[in-house]
Formats: C-alpha cells, sequence, structure tokens
C-alpha cells in the first residue's frame, strides 16, 4: 500500500504497505470517518472529566488531535474557541497557522490498534469532543452542541454558560433563553415533505407479513436489526448529515438488506486471525504479506481501505441498484424519504434497465429505504404503450426505533433544556428516553414490534428467493417433478434432511437453489460451517442476576446430533473464551473481491446443558445464565 500523503501520515516506514490494498485519498465523502469511531462508546454525551479530541474538518477530510488533559469546555473548549478568529471571514485563514497536515494526525491514517488487533476507536466516550468544521461552518461540541463558526457568542463566555442537559438525558443542548438563536446552526441535511405521488394509476396497497415465523428468518431478522444496536451511537451523532449516496449510508443500508437476506458468508476469526491470510483487523492498513496472494482481503466494516481500481466498502457505489447475483430481480433504492416519488423513480429505474436488456415485460421487487423506514414493492409491466405498470407496495414501515429527530446533528431547539423538579436530582437521569437502546431482544416478537421494517424485509427477500426458485423448476426442461412442478427429486422426501447433514457447507448452500422443497428442506437446519446447524429458535427466560435477554438459537452438531445453543452478540469477533474459538463466527457480506467483515457482531454457540432448559406453559425454554452470555 502506498501512502496517500506524505504530509499526512506519521509513519517511519511504508515497509508494512500492502501495495495491493490502497487507501482512495480522493473520495470527496466527508462522512467516512464514522461509521468505524463512533459506535460502541457507549454515553458519548455524559459530563466528562478527563481529556478531550480538537478535530478540524477541512476540504472533506478529518485532522485530529488528541489532549490527554484538560478537556473539559472551560479549558480545552475555551482555547478553541479563542482560537476562532471573530472578525467574519477570517476563520477561512485558521488554515494558515493551524498547519493540519503536520500539526494534526491526519484522521483516516492513525494505525493505533488493540490488542486483539482490531482498529481502535478514535472518539473515546470518557473525552470531550470539538469539531471545527470549516466546510460546513460550525463548530460542535460533543456532536449536539453547534454554533455558526463565524458567529460563537463569546460575550461573557455565552457560548458556555449556555449549554444546559437536555431532556434526552446526556445529550447537550444550548438553552435559548440565554443564547439567541442567531449564534446557532443545524449539521442536518433537510428532509424533503413526502410526496405520494405515483407514476401509475395501477397501484395497489398491500400489508407486509411481518411475522417471523422460520428459524431462519428470524435469525436474518435479529442480524440485521443488531446492526442498529451495534451502531446505535453513530446513528444518533451523524445519520442526519448523510445523503444517500455517501459511503456510510450506502454502506450501513447494503448491510441491513444483505443481513436480512441471510446474502452473508461466515468465517471464524480463530481461523484466520493466526495467519492473517485472510481476515484485516488492522485497517485502513494491511500487512505485506498479503502481496500477490490470490485470495482477496477482508477488510472490516466501515473502513475506506480497499483493493487497487475498486471503490472501498462493499455496497455499490449506485444509490439505485439490483441487489445480487443471488437475487437479480430485487431492486433496492436508497432515498432520504420513502414516498410516491421514490417509488415511481425506482420502478421507472427497473422498467428501463430490464427494457435495455432486451426483455418486452417483467416482473421485479423493489426494497425503497431510508435509515430509518422501508417500503417493499412488486412491479409487473410489459411494453405496450396503452399499459401502465402494475405496482404493488406497501406503507413505510419503521425499521427501527430510531426516528429522524433523535439525531444530534439538528439544531439544539430540538433538544429542550432538562428542568429538573427536584434540585437533588440525578441530572443523569433523562425525563425523556432517548435512543432507546435496541440491541438486546428475547425473541421473534420483540424484533416484530421493535423492527417491523427490518422483519417485514426479511420475509419479503424469503418469498422473493421461494418464487425464484418456483420459477427456475417450472422453466427447467430436466429433472423429475411432482404434480406442483416443485422438482422433489427421485427418493424419499424424508430420506433428504438425513443426506444433508452428511454434506459439507459448500454443497449445503448449491443445494439451496435446487428447488422450493429442497431449499426448505436445507433452511429447516442452517448450516453455520460444516459442522454446525441452526435448528429453531429458542425462546429465553432471563434470571435476576441477567437483564439483558438475546434472542437464542437450538442448534446441534450435524452427525453427532450434540446440542448446541447458539446467539449473536454485540462485541468484536474473537473476544471470547479460548475453549470456545471453534464456536464463534463473524459475518461478511459482499460479492466478488469487495466483501467486508462486520466485526462488530458475531455469532457464538455453546454446549447446551439439560440443566438450560425449562418448561413453561407446556413450551421449552432456555434458562441462560450469566456465564453463558457474552457481552
Amino acid at each position: 500500500m502506498s501512502d496517500t500523503s506524505d504530509d499526512h501520515s506519521h509513519h517511519d516506514s511504508d515497509d508494512d504497505h500492502d501495495e495491493d490494498v490502497d487507501f482512495d485519498d480522493d473520495v470527496d465523502d466527508p462522512d467516512h470517518l464514522l461509521l468505524l469511531h463512533v459506535h460502541h462508546h457507549g454515553h458519548v454525551f455524559e459530563h466528562m472529566v478527563g481529556g478531550g479530541l480538537d478535530v478540524v474538518c477541512y476540504n472533506s477530510r478529518y485532522y485530529v488531535v488528541e489532549h490527554g488533559w484538560h478537556g473539559d469546555l472551560e479549558d480545552l473548549g475555551d482555547m478553541l474557541v479563542s482560537r476562532v478568529p471573530e472578525e467574519a471571514g477570517r476563520y477561512k485563514g485558521m488554515t494558515a497557522y493551524l498547519d493540519l497536515p503536520t500539526e494534526f494526525p491526519y484522521f483516516d491514517c492513525l494505525p493505533d490498534f488493540q490488542d486483539d488487533g482490531a482498529y481502535q476507536n478514535v472518539f473515546p466516550h470518557n473525552q470531550h469532543i470539538y469539531i471545527t468544521n470549516l466546510d460546513a461552518e460550525v463548530f460542535t461540541i460533543d456532536y449536539s452542541v453547534h454554533y455558526r463558526l463565524g458567529n460563537i457568542p463569546r460575550k461573557d463566555n455565552m457560548w458556555y454558560t449556555a449549554i444546559e442537559p437536555s431532556v434526552y438525558g446526556m445529550a447537550l443542548t444550548v438553552n435559548t433563553d440565554i443564547c439567541p438563536e442567531e449564534h446557532l446552526a443545524s449539521l442536518a441535511i433537510e428532509l424533503p415533505a413526502p410526496d405520494m405521488t405515483f407514476g401509475t394509476t395501477n397501484v395497489r396497497r398491500c400489508d407486509p407479513h411481518v411475522k417471523l415465523e422460520q428459524s431462519h428468518t428470524a435469525l436474518f431478522a435479529l442480524t440485521a436489526a443488531s446492526m442498529f444496536g451495534t451502531y446505535r451511537d453513530t446513528l444518533a451523532c451523524l445519520s442526519r448529515q448523510w445523503q444517500p449516496s455517501s459511503f456510510p449510508f450506502r454502506e450501513f443500508v447494503y448491510a441491513i438488506v444483505s443481513c436480512a437476506a441471510g446474502n452473508f458468508s461466515l468465517c471464524q476469526p480463530a481461523a484466520v486471525s493466526k495467519s492473517h491470510e485472510t481476515l484485516i483487523l488492522q485497517s485502513p492498513w494491511s500487512a505485506k504479506r498479503h502481496e500477490g496472494k490470490k485470495s482477496t482481503p477482508l477488510v472490516q466494516f466501515g473502513s475506506m481501505s480497499h483493493l487497487e481500481n475498486l471503490p472501498p466498502g462493499a455496497a455499490p457505489t449506485e444509490t439505485t441498484y439490483w441487489l445480487s447475483s443471488s437475487f437479480p430481480d430485487v431492486l433496492v433504492s436508497l432515498v432520504l424519504v420513502v414516498d410516491g416519488k421514490a417509488a415511481t423513480d425506482a420502478m421507472n429505474w427497473g422498467i428501463k434497465d430490464c427494457t435495455r436488456q432486451k426483455s418486452d415485460e417483467g416482473r421485479f421487487f423493489m426494497i425503497l429505504i431510508s435509515l430509518y423506514q422501508v417500503a417493499l414493492a412488486e412491479v409487473s409491466w410489459t411494453s405496450k404503450e396503452q399499459d401502465q405498470p402494475h405496482l404493488r407496495i406497501s406503507d413505510p414501515m419503521p425499521l427501527s426505533p430510531i426516528v429522524p429527530d433523535d439525531c444530534l446533528s439538528t439544531h439544539p431547539r430540538e433538544r429542550p433544556v432538562m428542568i429538573l423538579e427536584d434540585a437533588d436530582a440525578d441530572v443523569d437521569e433523562p425525563f425523556k428516553e432517548y435512543m432507546p437502546w435496541v440491541r438486546y431482544q428475547d425473541g421473534p416478537e420483540e424484533i416484530e414490534a421493535l423492527f417491523p421494517g427490518v422483519a417485514a424485509l426479511a420475509n419479503f427477500l424469503e418469498v422473493s428467493t421461494r418464487r425464484r426458485d418456483m420459477a427456475a423448476v417450472l422453466s427447467s426442461s430436466g429433472g423429475p417433478r411432482d404434480k406442483m412442478g416443485t422438482g422433489r427429486g427421485r427418493l424419499p422426501y424424508e430420506l433428504y434432511p438425513e443426506i444433508l447433514d452428511y454434506v459439507d457447507h459448500t454443497t449445503w448452500k448449491a443445494c439451496l437453489t435446487v428447488s422450493r422443497d429442497f431449499r426448505s428442506i436445507c433452511m429447516s437446519k442452517y448450516r453455520l460451517d460444516d459442522q454446525t446447524a441452526l435448528a429453531e429458535v429458542a425462546s429465553l427466560i432471563g434470571n435476576s442476576a441477567d437483564d439483558y435477554g438475546s434472542m437464542f438459537f437450538f442448534g446441534e452438531r450435524v452427525n453427532s446430533k450434540e446440542m448446541y445453543l447458539n446467539h449473536i452478540y454485540q462485541g468484536r469477533g474473537g473476544m471470547i473464551d479460548p475453549e470456545m474459538v471453534n464456536c464463534e463466527w463473524i459475518m461478511v457480506i459482499g460479492e466478488g473481491r469487495r466483501r467486508v467483515a462486520l466485526l462488530a457482531m458475531a455469532q457464538m454457540a455453546g454446549p447446551l446443558r439439560k440443566s438450560d432448559l425449562v418448561e413453561t406453559n407446556g413450551r421449552t425454554r432456555v434458562m441462560v445464565w450469566p456465564t453463558l452470555v457474552f457481552w
């Protein structure tokens, strides 16, 4: 890897860089800072004592200096406010004396690794964060206080005295009774009003299927929903600053849809971390040992590292695209607001693209998705001018409990000041729940309630797969079929589940495309690898020592029939008990040579003991003790 800029790097040598993996310094996307570095901070908005971060955004790039001590508002904050010239327009000249390339380490070139090899979070939760955004001309404190850079209220230190806790708990705000709004700013992109006009008269509203009735769709929905828990703080701080074309928007949505589709592969970090032949945990830099190897190295989700001549990340660079080779008839459209206009634009794009491929008629599925909502649709059309397309579409559904108004990039007036009824009350106790915690679910019912859009999306993509398999069987000229044309094969139907227990994971995946019925047999025991399969969802009963619920699955070691207990947890992959290293998998999304690893989420299986099972209301459930849960 070649360094993107000699001035920006603080490496002593480039000998360890991989020439096959590059860092794109020309991507005009300031938002890429954020997927890696804001999540897992805990309460990043708490009043903190200790260090602070001085961050400067200039020319779509971020520069940062960490101050170990005296990072509070009256010390480091006051110094940074004083650094901004008071005269109108002069703050543009800050770059002349800040000398950013030499005084500030270039943000994306900070190879600071944790012991487990994962990329170090640059924005720790125990520090104040001051962002001088020269591009947007905004001075931001802890993501939630935004002053106009050319009009910071300095008289009587108003910029400081006006900052108070908001009703959202630990998110700060500005008291507008003290500080006039002329000093305040917003970094949020204004969301257009929904336009529910459709470009066809043949529109039929439909209700999506939210109930998660199958174990594998519950697994896919849980995986997608876990993205919102994992990157909760990222969405809180920055999501309203992202356009659909921006890198974090595209990557996040692509991960959601890929997980909901089950369009991911699994790898064991223990197997690859020893040799580092496949997985790169230390992005954005890779080791020189990858040079000349045919295998494509993995980078972690949100990293800007990429192979030469390929864009970073796993998501398509367009905002409208066909999902993947496994879902060729599913169109994904990224939008700020899910409405009729978005549906019309996506429908016209899909029909035009199908026409370009010499199709005179057809049918395809559509996913209209923002960071907060999703609508699901089906389009059928012909090339006859007198025939308008037929559109079946759902109403927009929330993807998660997170709503646009929860995001801290908005104007401080959106976060009213907390007024304590009791002067002795704990100021850290919010009067209003802010960004509800969404990373713990105790069953499919919780996902259906908290993440209806995700649950519907998982079912929608499952239906699209079944229809595609059915069409493939009906159009096939060979192979035995039953009267329904489902291609059940020559052997007795009940033998196939037993045979599948003896195939490897690659063969199992190939069997998914044989027929609709054969896919159902395969998915009844969803295979994680050659040895482990998930059988069904296991409900959870926590005890008094464990208040966190997580959806668990009954699994088994194929052939041996040894039962296992599997669950998804948030945390860095590879940080588990050494005895369990062969029972953990991390998810990998993407196709071809553009793949990324979701290191912040993992699946884990452990031996299931009879003592873990209890009977409640005639239903077998699992008693989970804290020692079995890794958070």
